[in-house]
């Protein structure tokens, strides 16, 4: 009787184990949501690996966990000694500072703090531009382990591309389970690899710059195959000062926001980090100097939505233009 007993429980945990397909793992993290889909060839789940990845980041960037690197950084007068981690992201943004020529900084936690102090009301220039005397990335220097300030003040916010890199380190995670299917969206910032579960190449829409309330709409669609993309885009987050629409990406030269007919920058390129951080970056240059960032970079694809006399008009690097749906 035992060993009966003990065929019927082995055969009950056999029709219990997971079966292969795609899975799909999907919750909140660092303040907006994520959408994980990937074929296991062996029915195993990672469910709790992905949300340790995530613990791991926020304890490295997150301005808003009170003990975490960044915060303890920020804290600091001198600089503190940091993880592998937090200086290969570092180190990244260094290259993509130098790469778009200042455009993109992740020292502007200070001027972020300027603008919550404000009234949105009232712009206080003289209140922006001193925060803008605390930024710079050549206010801190890397040696050895150590992240050290030249000026106490400085401050690090990663914002603009955290996300990006969660998606990086997360797809690195599902190729290093010898996964060949795969795609991983945080915040809107996605990398795809192979195909979704329909058999085809995944396809991925690009919002329509549309103001908050109306809905959403695609302008485009695109298939992604080992390919990251990131959106960034003033039409939704904006505040009105002294009676003008403000988006809410900052002109690390300036301090402020600019005015611009630019609605939104997409970026496709390898590493998701590198597309986060650009599409950024980007939208603070005029039109015409994108378009000339594009010509001269051989790794990165954009689509640039723009109002040219009330009209919206879409510009897309040549490389995609057979590619797109609109």
């Amino acid at each position: 009787m035992q060993y009966r007993y003990l065929s019927i429980l082995l055969l009950f945990l056999f029709a219990c184990k997971a079966e292969k397909g795609y899975k799909t793992h999907s919750g909140q993290a660092q303040g907006t949501t994520y959408l994980i889909k990937y074929e296991s060839i062996t029915g195993e789940e990672y469910d709790e690996e992905i949300d340790s990845i995530f613990e791991a980041i926020d304890h490295n960037f997150s301005t808003y966990l009170s003990n975490s690197i960044v915060s303890d950084f920020n804290n600091s007068l001198k600089g503190i000694v940091v993880n592998e981690n937090f200086i290969d992201l570092w180190e990244k943004c260094w290259e993509l500072n130098i790469e778009i020529d200042g455009y993109f900084d992740p020292t502007l936690y200070s001027v972020f703090e300027a603008y919550k102090k404000m009234s949105s009301e009232i712009l206080d220039s003289h209140l922006i531009l001193t925060a803008l005397d605390h930024t710079g990335m050549p206010l801190i220097v890397l040696k050895e382990d150590s992240l050290i300030k030249k000026d106490a003040d400085v401050k690090l916010n990663f914002n603009a591309v955290a996300q990006g890199y969660t998606v990086d380190v997360l797809a690195q995670f599902l190729a290093d389970k010898e996964l060949v299917n795969y795609m991983v969206e945080v915040g809107g910032e996605v990398y795809a690899k192979g195909i979704n579960s329909k058999g085809i190449t995944w396809t991925i829409g690009i919002d329509k710059p549309i103001i908050e309330g109306e809905g959403r709409q695609l302008i485009s669609t695109l298939k992604l195959d080992d390919l990251s993309l990131a959106t960034s885009g003033n039409y939704r987050k904006y505040v009105e000062i002294d009676g003008k629409k403000m988006g809410h990406i900052i002109n690390p030269k300036t301090g402020f926001p600019g005015y611009t007919d630019i609605l939104s920058v997409s970026v496709l390129t390898r590493y998701c980090y590198r597309a986060d951080a650009l599409a950024t970056g980007l939208m603070n240059m005029s039109s015409e100097e994108i378009k000339e960032f594009d010509q001269g970079s051989e790794d990165v694809q954009l689509i640039l939505i723009e109002l040219i006399d009330g009209d919206t008009s879409i510009y897309a690097s040549p490389e995609l233009r057979d590619k797109i749906s609109l």
